[in-house]
């Protein structure tokens, strides 16, 4: 695997830490997220970023890597975060928090322990 794929699956894995450790510190509560500014900033900020970074991971890497992370959704979550913020639907913003982003999370470990995952 190219060393920048790895730096920016490090990058990616410290928003998703990120995100999760936002989580925890509100019990994971969907009130606290829709009711509490900063927590639903911080989350679509990470989100934004996470997409930001998708885009300069390799195009072989991300080729290869499709059937575990279909990074044209995590771009397009990037744009939805940048471009619709007012308007977003909190319920699918939350949906990729509980369910995606551990998945990410977890894919992004494998791919940065043992490189060869994708092989």
């Amino acid at each position: 695997m190219d060393e920048q794929d790895i730096v920016r699956l490090e990058e990616i894995l410290d928003f998703c830490n990120g995100i999760l450790q936002s989580l925890d510190r509100h019990n994971r509560s969907y009130d606290e997220f829709l009711q509490d500014d900063e927590f639903y900033d911080s989350v679509c900020m990470k989100i934004f970023q996470i997409g930001e970074i998708s885009t300069k991971l390799t195009e072989p890497f991300r080729d290869r890597s499709m059937q575990k992370i279909h990074w044209p959704k995590v771009r397009g979550m990037r744009n939805i975060v940048a471009h619709a913020y007012g308007n977003l639907d909190e319920d699918r913003l939350w949906d990729a928090v509980i369910h995606d982003i551990p998945a990410l999370k977890r894919f992004c470990e494998e791919c940065i322990d043992g490189p060869a995952v994708l092989h």
